[in-house]
């Protein structure tokens, strides 16, 4: 049986999704956004969970190879991303990292090197839950806009992060209740720092329109 107390600190809140889904997809411009700044993140995915990987102690072997595992589901992710752009008709060196996104995965980097390598289960917890129960949706309507070639990251994410998300709560459940409780925090830290992502995408998309007109 699962453990609903667990759960519930791992919900996804209400705000952070709304937040995700009243972004304007239907612009061109908003969607090429969100593709940059998620590309940025997840350049980062392969190096944190390689990073863990090594710093895992002997008692947390299962971890360890768990995260090897995980280092190579999510290899060259970062390279559909660039391909959405492309086929969107974009390019990556023309959409700067936004602040907001670099406090995302900064962050990770701390608390992975400083704290314990398993709290970055907070934030995969976070982006895996995020991208089963929200992105496909909004994955649908993006390919009716410009077309599966403009919608493969999103898309992989949402038919396989279900399964990673099961993984990451089994991993999680295992652990003591005090590094349960700090995976929790960076769980809602990673959240709210995503919402504030997407927030920025809206007003640098606001004001390239404002610069341009």
């Amino acid at each position: 049986m699962k453990n609903e107390m667990l759960l519930k600190k791992l919900s996804l809140d209400q705000a952070c999704i709304e937040q995700f889904r009243n972004l304007d997809w239907n612009d061109k411009n908003t969607y090429a956004q969100y593709l940059a700044q998620t590309y940025y993140y997840v350049n980062h995915s392969e190096r944190l969970l390689a990073l863990c990987a090594g710093l895992f102690s002997n008692d947390d072997r299962k971890l360890q190879r768990r995260f090897i595992a995980h280092l190579g589901e999510e290899s060259a992710h970062d390279q559909l991303l660039l391909n959405d752009l492309k086929n969107l008709g974009y390019d990556i060196k023309d959409l700067e990292e936004l602040p907001s996104t670099k406090a995302f995965w900064e962050t990770q980097y701390y608390k992975v090197e400083h704290c314990d390598p398993a709290l970055l289960l907070g934030y995969i917890y976070f982006l895996e839950a995020f991208a089963a129960q929200v992105v496909p949706e909004t994955t649908k309507k993006l390919e009716a806009l410009y077309g599966r070639k403009c919608t493969t990251f999103l898309r992989l994410h949402a038919e396989e992060d279900p399964d990673h998300v099961e993984k990451a709560l089994a991993f999680i459940e295992s652990l003591p209740l005090v590094r349960q409780k700090d995976i929790c925090i960076n769980h809602i830290q990673s959240m709210q720092s995503f919402s504030h992502m997407m927030k920025e995408i809206t007003l640098q998309v606001s004001q390239q329109y404002k610069e341009a007109g």
